[in-house]
């Protein structure tokens, strides 16, 4: 109920910004931004090995308790920035990003190859995690020269995110087969960055997208699970942590 009371909150929010601001959408003083990005993982999202991670009879490979295992990942983006008459400098943003990032498995493997023994081989195949924020809030600007300008942003909205899929095999046969939905969260970001000649930007920001509890499906292998019940299992909720440090730069137009 959470969740839906804040989208609500959120919807009307940017719905009323939009207003406030279709008039003004002609304006010459508004600028948009276009960017390319680096992202940075930190804390558990970056994690090789989580606690606890081990192979269950029932629940097959577990990686461990809130790890993502990302790996420096890379972004492409958008923001438009509206003035605010009544306050000099300020800005209203909206913007939309697309952050992909792929999975270090080398440590993971290392352990679920130990405990499955040297005599079989085991492949680990994931998919990219993929992270889609869409936000709004402020950019305060102040020109440090004529040809450089300081700013600070802070921004907060919904993000799309997807973890992983996974495919797991041993000795060429499938073990586990997990396919995630998608997951419809809550973050924040707040960063600073200089605009050099009203054009190219350069910023840091960090990011953080909280802990999605991600639903699906993990099929198992009878033949390495032989005391299953069932060989398709419902996921109800698996928790990672996205968090990352961003580089962006940009051209504003």
């Amino acid at each position: 109920m959470r969740i839906y009371a804040g989208l609500i909150f959120l919807s009307v929010v940017v719905f009323t910004q939009q207003i406030e601001a279709q008039g003004r959408m002609n304006d010459p003083a508004n600028s948009f931004l276009v960017f390319g990005s680096i992202s940075v993982p930190r804390g558990d999202f970056g994690r090789d090995v989580g606690s606890a991670a081990y192979i269950t009879r029932r629940n097959g490979y577990y990686f461990g308790d809130l790890v993502g295992l990302a790996k420096n990942g890379w972004g492409v983006g958008a923001e438009v920035y509206l003035p605010i008459r009544s306050l000099r400098g300020a800005d209203w943003v909206f913007s939309g990003q697309l952050l992909i990032s792929s999975p270090n498995i080398s440590a993971i493997k290392d352990i679920f190859q130990t405990d499955v023994g040297d005599s079989l081989s085991l492949a680990i195949d994931l998919s990219d995690w993929i992270n889609f924020p869409i936000m709004t809030g402020m950019r305060y600007r102040q020109d440090l020269m004529d040809d450089a300008s300081l700013y600070a942003v802070l921004q907060g909205g919904i993000n799309i995110s997807k973890e992983p899929n996974r495919r797991i095999t041993v000795s060429g046969n499938v073990a586990e087969d997990t396919k995630f939905n998608s997951y419809l969260g809550f973050g924040f970001e707040a960063g600073v960055g200089v605009i050099l000649f009203n054009r190219y930007n350069l910023s840091v920001r960090y990011l953080n997208l909280g802990t999605p509890s991600f639903t699906g499906t993990r099929t198992l292998s009878p033949e390495y699970f032989p005391t299953i019940v069932t060989r398709e299992s419902k996921i109800l909720g698996d928790q990672r942590k996205v968090e990352m440090f961003q580089i962006i730069l940009g051209i504003e137009l």
